[in-house]
């Protein structure tokens, strides 16, 4: 991880000035570690670090004044620079003539006490320009450039190192790209014209560009202004909703969800508009009890437990060859735990997908295994298809994907830089 430092205002004894008095801190006797490594110094950490002398921590404690060999990366020098800029605006009785005499001073003190490195004061300018560099670069970054750019060694002086952008910098997003989101990454980069990744085959009813030039309409049902459709009734909220699909699958969904979530977070609502008929969403935990009605014989959850079944196995055919509703619990990971710990749940068979990769655009740290609510919806009727039927899917859920897909090409769109699931 990178090293930032920002330093907090606050003065220090130097060389030919007077300390101007001022009531000390609370002394506090923490981890220099923890200090260099959190996103700001307290007071006392600045007073342990310019000011040893001035340090009345504990003896044994591991503060700054006792501790050097922090690394030396664009994310510390940043920050550091940064923060000294910050305190020397709150400096007492501050001169401007004499703030680049005062700066170079803090800036080879914190070189030699933090990095264990010596510098000359004709360094410190360079210095200076180097971190507003780093500073407009990262402003405009995602966490995922931030975090890897910030990691990059500083070396002073070193022009070809100190670029906003490198080699370096261009070599580990690269691979972190591969690592997370290769699947998506891949199929993108082939799609030039319709942006649609891995769904650019879709049998949809519609044009996915035809939804671009829909705006925003008042529902008809509860009167709220909404975007394509209406999350609290359900329904298509555009200007012709008879020429929007509507389909029916073989099966009932069931999606449980907390209320609060699936307006805002829950992609499974896309199910709800595009088959009104066969899905539908039971909130937790108000709703658990109409669970207990559902036979286990001819029920499955789908929820990629321990136990669950694959659903590819022999053991999940006659499962699905007789299946009447099908369990989708949409939530964060925490709270998708919680609701299977839902004693309603028990005794009701699960069953995961374990051949797909996610396209969402949201990171998470899981991996691609783990889909978005409507895509393990979407596989799960192409697979039960093939399962069932005995041949070849052939488009006829499609549907499903179409809000979804149009989510997808608005992002990408829209946005100036890919989100992190996709570039960098």
């Amino acid at each position: 991880p990178a090293c930032l430092i920002v330093v907090m205002p606050g003065p220090v004894a130097m060389p030919g000035m007077a300390m101007p008095e001022m009531a000390m801190p609370e002394m506090a006797t923490g981890s220099s570690k923890r200090s260099l490594t959190s996103s700001h110094l307290s007071d006392q950490d600045m007073i342990c670090l310019l000011d040893r002398i001035s340090c009345q921590c504990d003896p044994l404690a591991d503060c700054l004044a006792r501790s050097s060999g922090a690394i030396l990366n664009r994310g510390a020098i940043s920050s550091l620079i940064i923060s000294l800029k910050r305190r020397w605006k709150r400096w007492p009785s501050k001169d401007a003539s004499n703030e680049m005499n005062l700066l170079s001073n803090w800036i080879v003190i914190s070189f030699q006490r933090l990095f264990n490195q010596q510098i000359a004061n004709d360094q410190t300018p360079a210095i200076l320009n180097d971190a507003s560099i780093y500073h407009e670069f990262m402003n405009v970054q995602s966490r995922a450039v931030r975090r890897v750019f910030n990691a990059i060694p500083y070396i002073v002086g070193d022009q070809q190192v100190n670029r906003s952008s490198s080699p370096a910098l261009l070599e580990a997003l690269e691979a972190q790209r591969q690592a997370r989101f290769n699947v998506w990454n891949d199929e993108m980069e082939k799609e030039e014209n319709g942006k649609m990744g891995p769904f650019s085959n879709l049998h949809l009813s519609i044009p996915v560009s035809n939804l671009d030039t829909v705006q925003r309409e008042i529902c008809p049902s509860c009167s709220h202004r909404v975007y394509l459709y209406c999350t609290d009734c359900l329904i298509w909220v555009v200007p012709n909703p008879s020429e929007m699909p509507q389909i029916t699958l073989p099966i009932d969904i069931k999606i449980i969800a907390k209320k609060k979530e699936w307006a805002k977070k829950c992609t499974a609502v896309h199910s709800c508009i595009v088959a009104p008929k066969s899905a539908s969403f039971m909130e937790f935990p108000s709703e658990m009890t109409q669970l207990r009605a559902f036979d286990p014989s001819y029920t499955l959850i789908l929820y990629p437990s321990a136990d669950a079944l694959d659903m590819q196995s022999d053991e999940a055919l006659p499962r699905l060859k007789s299946l009447r509703t099908l369990i989708v619990v949409d939530s964060t990971c925490a709270g998708a735990r919680q609701i299977m710990r839902d004693d309603n749940l028990k005794g009701l068979p699960c069953v995961a997908l374990k051949s797909r990769h996610t396209t969402f655009w949201k990171f998470t740290h899981h991996g691609p295994a783990f889909l978005g609510t409507i895509e393990a919806i979407y596989y799960f009727m192409i697979d039960f298809f093939e399962r069932t039927e005995g041949h070849a899917y052939d488009g006829r859920y499609d549907d499903l994907m179409l809000l979804y897909v149009h989510q997808l090409r608005r992002v990408e769109t829209s946005v100036i830089k890919k989100p992190l699931a996709w570039k960098n």
